[in-house]
């Protein structure tokens, strides 16, 4: 496993380990009810209310009718350090969490080609990780640039999941044969 393989495995127990430890049983419950304005995209504004009553799942329903959280903007063939191909792919992400948060504790992106998952490329100038790492405000758009190394030049097929791959926000086949 490399070394952003293993991050990713301690983000992610440290993220599970905050949520399961801010759950509580308490009912208290509160008459103030709160409205988000989100700024869906460039094109499209879109105001999602909800109260302090209001489902989680609801919320989720609603944004999902607004706008997909994830799409890709472009994709295009670079070299990484050692000089094998690699791919760009610039994500275009909407934050619909309540909280800021980053593309990479959000987002699962996997690339893969011929069936096998695609490896993260390092040294592609194209690719900034650290955008990848920045948190972000609730409903908020950002674009973020991530590079992977190729194993030949057939179709890449993206798949972008939530944390436990229950939730699919894109699936894309990118065909390489047009860059």
């Amino acid at each position: 496993m490399n070394k952003f393989g293993i991050w990713i495995v301690i983000l992610c127990a440290a993220f599970a380990g905050c949520i399961l430890t801010g759950c509580s049983n308490s009912n208290s419950s509160t008459s103030e009810s709160s409205s988000v304005q989100s700024s869906v995209s460039a094109e499209q504004s879109s105001e999602i209310t909800y109260s302090e009553s209001t489902s989680a799942e609801s919320l989720k329903e609603e944004i999902a009718e607004a706008e997909q959280i994830v799409k890709i903007k472009s994709y295009s063939l670079a070299k990484d350090y050692s000089g094998k191909d690699a791919l760009v792919v610039t994500y275009e992400w909407t934050n619909m969490t309540e909280k800021p948060a980053s593309f990479m504790v959000s987002v699962f992106d996997k690339l893969y080609q011929n069936g096998v998952e695609l490896g993260t490329a390092i040294g592609v100038d194209e690719a900034d990780a650290q955008k990848q790492m920045n948190d972000v405000k609730p409903g908020v758009t950002y674009e973020i640039t991530a590079a992977y190394v190729l194993q030949d030049m057939s179709d890449v097929s993206v798949e972008c999941t939530d944390m436990f791959g229950t939730e699919m926000y894109l699936e894309q086949t990118l065909s390489l044969g047009d860059l």
